[in-house]
């Protein structure tokens, strides 16, 4: 795990002068807008993500988008089998690809219930985004903790 002191100053060199970050966001709520606002303090270039289960609520959310007039562009990702996890890690390598930077960020928000017995309902999701997301290289992952209230 030691590097030599040449090593270490080649490494900062190959560190990104752009920095991209990914917002995964479920709707438009405190939570999301939350991580949304992390992921812009730490990167200059934001996309948030939804993946749809229904066509509904990808139309709504778009259209709530913009009635906010949120500057940061919302990607759509349609799916009909009403599966998160695989078209999420798509779009999230996709869009890796496409911006071209050496390493992205993925936020991802993650509710922190008032009482331990609800975390079995409200992190299951954040949790198997992450491992689903841990072996990408090239990707770091960012938690964003939103604590609810009684």
């Amino acid at each position: 795990m030691r590097i030599s002191s040449e090593e270490a100053r080649h490494r900062l060199r190959l560190l990104p002068r752009r920095s991209v970050a990914i917002g995964t966001i479920a709707s438009l709520d405190r939570a999301s807008l939350t991580a949304l606002a992390s992921a812009r303090v730490i990167a200059n270039d934001v996309t948030a993500v939804h993946v749809a289960t229904e066509p509904e609520t990808g139309l709504t959310l778009q259209q709530r988008w913009r009635e906010a007039s949120l500057t940061i562009p919302l990607v759509i990702v349609d799916s009909p089998y009403r599966e998160l996890l695989g078209p999420l890690v798509a779009v999230i390598e996709k869009l890796h690809r496409e911006k071209g930077g050496p390493l992205i960020t993925v936020v991802i928000p993650e509710f922190v219930p008032a009482h331990w017995w609800e975390r079995l309902l409200h992190t299951q999701t954040a949790w198997r985004l992450r491992r689903a997301l841990a072996h990408l290289p090239d990707v770091a992952i960012t938690m964003v903790p939103y604590h609810l209230r009684d």
